[in-house]
């Protein structure tokens, strides 16, 4: 799908249940070209967990000593890019870079413009290709927050 000026493109989209029965988890790169939601059934919130990445790989790719994600199936993440000028497309907008020597099964998506790290997918160990990790730091302020209210138990939310 062509993107123009001011136009959303649809990356990938789910809708969970009820609207009433979901919570909501808004992000977005710094220039705020990519945009995403996390829809979190709430019967199934035990799935969604957070952890930290201290590895090398991270460390190198994220420019910080640890990065938290927050992890969730596929399924829950939907998101959009949207251009700034005529010249932008989806492709130049949300990047994608696959390591060949570290991992050759995973993938991280960064910002084009503005260079935020946004997600980590893989498909080792086997069953790991069903999730994704967010960025915990590219939440919207008020969603890291509603996140942090939450008990936390074992890294999942309660």
């Amino acid at each position: 799908m062509a993107t123009t000026a001011g136009k959303s493109t649809q990356q990938q989209q789910t809708t969970p249940a009820s609207p009433a029965a979901v919570t909501h988890l808004h992000g977005s790169c710094s220039c705020g070209r990519n945009q995403y939601v996390v829809s979190i059934p709430l019967e199934q919130r035990e799935y969604a967990a957070v952890y930290f990445d201290n590895g090398s790989d991270g460390r190198l790719t994220n420019g910080a000593p640890i990065t938290a994600f927050l992890r969730i199936p596929l399924t829950w993440y939907s998101s959009s890019t949207y251009a700034y000028t005529p010249q932008e497309s989806p492709s130049s907008i949300r990047r994608v870079f696959a390591p060949h020597d570290a991992n050759p099964y995973a993938r991280r998506t960064f910002c084009g413009y503005c260079g935020t790290p946004l997600t980590y997918w893989t498909e080792q160990p086997d069953g790991e290709g069903g999730f994704m990790s967010v960025t915990v730091g590219s939440l919207r302020g008020r969603d890291q927050e509603k996140r942090a209210r939450r008990r936390w138990s074992r890294g999942c939310a309660r």
